[in-house]
């Protein structure tokens, strides 16, 4: 059997200095919410539903579908959105929704 463990010294400061400006500049959110999240949350605090994403269109083959995508919030079309995923068409419905509502609330 070996002998318990000794714990750690606690150091008497912090071994540096903190970067002050650098450590300013970083943004408030630790890590970047991608456009579905935020409208999600925006319009769950808002309207107390979530985003509804209907598919308006599917063109073309299966190796290279096109799809077009329209987000509603409070029953309103906010944002429509193209890409070759539904979810990539989402995402750019859900950008073009954020930025309508933005200006709605800087009005």
């Amino acid at each position: 059997m070996s002998a318990p463990a000794k714990p750690l010294p606690i150091p008497a400061a912090f071994p540096f200095e903190w970067p002050e400006p650098e450590f300013e500049s970083l943004p408030v959110h630790p890590f970047p919410i991608d456009p579905k999240s935020r409208l999600q949350e925006m319009s769950q605090s808002r309207y107390q539903m979530p985003p509804q994403y209907r598919l308006v269109e599917a063109v073309g083959p299966d190796h290279a579908r096109r799809f077009t995508v329209e987000v509603l919030v409070n029953g309103r079309v906010m944002g429509t959105g193209e890409g070759l995923s539904k979810q990539e068409a989402e995402k750019e419905a859900a950008r073009e929704a954020l930025a309508r509502l933005e200006d709605q609330l800087a009005d």
